[in-house]
């Protein structure tokens, strides 16, 4: 290592020794190697200095880069450290000129190696740090996944969850995979079912392999209204959900529910998109619960529910890129034009409306930025005896606004 690099991140792979030449030499001449305990009972010399690194792996990385200055710093990472690992934490600290990443294979790598198996359409997923949350429609969605998983939500479980959330996926074919490249290393095949009825501890992940389509859920886009817990008819109804998030034109960014109500808009956005932000205000605490529910029920983790007033709260979100309002009273005009100035540029606001009086407001507002003004009206059949009539919804009326460029 060179005076002005004295930081190095060693991926250790998985197994009892693959580490490459390198980074061997590199650990022999390290005067701190920092990592988890059995890294460094494995791997850490007697005559170095040893730092553990646990739950407070922010504030031990930030040493490690203070004390790299003038020492000749390891940091051993397991599998692959930039996957979910601690080189990705070391880059969001300092520039990646500042040290130095031994890469090595993943856990995933390996396990797709034994089964023979390409994984470059594979999608991946890890428990780490979800609070036993997993984005299922996702990872059920996807033609073949890996989650890994974590002490809370190991393979059996997540299995187990999936199926919870989506009954016909009990039949697809997935692996469990347990400990690999250690003495104990276990591999289990068999449908999610099985799956879930094993007994797996340490670390492990579980992959879900090729299907046909009737065992993937429908994607997250106007969703029946029985899918989300809500108050009356405080939610927004699933064809307007579906031309709201149409008119948004939603990209990677952030985006703003206002008056979230359930949830629903900002829910199936953030499901549609993982790397969009959602934030779901509303003022009512009862709602904020539902909101909540709902987010747990969906297993997403870019959503939050914020509660108070839109005025008082929205200042102190990070600026959109995406704004939806789910109505309003008399001072609708002044929360849209609110809104709309802390909009980024290229950033779009949908407004849904319903009466008469927000219609007339709205008319007259930011008129130079409306993008479009679109009219919806839904009828749903029903039967009246032998016959069958359509029975119309209110008609709601969405205000389409765009801000250009800076």
């Amino acid at each position: 290592m060179d005076k002005e690099n004295n930081l190095v991140i060693i991926s250790c792979g998985i197994g009892e020794d693959t580490l490459p030449c390198n980074a061997k030499n590199i650990l022999k001449n390290a005067e701190i190697v920092a990592g988890g305990t059995k890294l460094l009972d494995q791997y850490a010399g007697a005559h170095q200095e040893q730092i553990i690194i646990a739950t407070n792996a922010v504030d031990v990385c930030k040493e490690l880069i203070k004390r790299s200055h003038s020492e000749k710093v390891v940091i051993l990472a397991s599998g692959d450290s930039l996957y979910n690992g601690i080189a990705g934490t070391i880059g969001n600290l300092i520039s990646s000129e500042r040290f130095t990443v031994i890469p090595n294979i993943t856990a995933f790598q390996s396990l797709f190696s034994k089964l023979g198996i390409s994984w470059n359409d594979m999608k991946l997923f890890s428990a780490h740090g979800s609070k036993g949350r997993l984005p299922w429609r996702q990872i059920l969605s996807s033609n073949k996944a890996v989650i890994y998983g974590d002490n809370i939500l190991t393979a059996d479980r997540i299995a187990k969850l999936l199926i919870e959330k989506y009954p016909d996926s009990k039949t697809r074919d997935a692996v469990a995979a347990m400990n690999l490249g250690l003495s104990d290393e276990k591999i289990v095949r068999g449908t999610l079912e099985e799956l879930a009825t094993c007994r797996i501890n340490g670390l492990s992940m579980l992959t879900i392999l090729q299907c046909t389509s009737d065992l993937m859920p429908s994607i997250s886009l106007g969703l029946n209204n029985c899918d989300y817990h809500h108050k009356n008819s405080l939610i927004t109804k699933p064809e307007v959900r579906a031309v709201v998030l149409s008119k948004l034109n939603l990209k990677p960014g952030v985006m703003w529910d206002l008056g979230a109500g359930s949830g629903s808009v900002g829910l199936e956005a953030a499901g549609l998109m993982n790397n969009l932000k959602v934030y779901s205000l509303e003022k009512e605490l009862s709602r904020i619960n539902d909101i909540n529910c709902n987010i747990k029920s969906a297993g997403l983790d870019n959503i939050s529910a914020v509660y108070g007033n839109m005025p008082d709260e929205i200042e102190k979100l990070p600026n959109p890129d995406f704004i939806f309002i789910g109505g309003g009273g008399a001072d609708i005009k002044e929360i849209v034009e609110t809104a709309f100035s802390l909009l980024n540029s290229k950033g779009r606001l949908v407004v849904s409306t319903v009466t008469l009086e927000t219609v007339a407001s709205l008319s007259s507002t930011l008129t130079a930025y409306r993008k479009e003004v679109v009219n919806l009206s839904v009828s749903h059949s029903k039967s009246v005896g032998e016959l069958t009539i359509m029975k119309s919804e209110n008609p709601i009326t969405l205000f389409v606004y765009e801000k250009g460029e800076k």
